[in-house]
C-alpha cells in the first residue's frame, strides 16, 4: 500500500501540469484523427495540440496585424 501512495503522489504532481479536454464527436468519426495521426507518425494528442497551435497562432497573428 505504501508503494501505491508513493506512486500516486508523483503521478498526481505530474498530471497537475496539464489540463484535460474532453471532446464529443459523432459516431464513426473517432477513428478519423487516430488514423490520420498514425499515418503521419504522431499521437492523437500531438495532432490536436499541433492543430490548436497552428489555428490559434494564425488567429493571434491576424489580431496583431489588424
Amino acid at each position: 500500500m505504501a508503494r501505491y501512495k508513493y506512486n500516486y503522489k508523483y503521478v498526481k504532481a505530474y498530471m497537475s501540469k496539464f489540463d484535460r479536454i474532453e471532446i464529443k464527436v459523432p459516431k464513426g468519426k473517432r477513428e478519423l484523427p487516430k488514423s490520420y495521426a498514425e499515418k503521419h507518425g504522431e499521437s492523437v494528442n500531438e495532432l490536436i495540440n499541433r492543430l490548436i497551435d497552428a489555428e490559434l497562432g494564425r488567429a493571434d497573428e491576424g489580431k496583431r496585424r489588424g
